[in-house]
């Protein structure tokens, strides 16, 4: 309800109004470390050149409804 579009992977979205690593008491102390390691993961593979394609429709966990992220990104180039 947040956001548009939340399935869709946007990695200009306004990271104050995010809510995956929690606030306050709740912070996870490796938020920082995982958005940098995110950052330099995305920025090299895209600086390679390749195109990238999702070869797959990506399916959600449904395991935990505290995290949301895909099962996988199963990517051609």
């Amino acid at each position: 309800r947040k956001f548009d579009d939340p399935d869709r992977f946007d990695i200009g979205r306004d990271a104050s109004a995010l809510l995956t690593f929690g606030g306050g008491a709740h912070v996870c102390l490796g938020a920082v470390l995982a958005r940098l390691e995110a950052r330099i993961l995305f920025e090299e593979l895209f600086a390679s050149g390749r195109d990238f394609a999702l070869r797959a429709p990506i399916q959600w966990r449904t395991n935990n409804p505290s995290v949301r992220a895909p099962k996988a990104l199963i990517v051609s180039c």
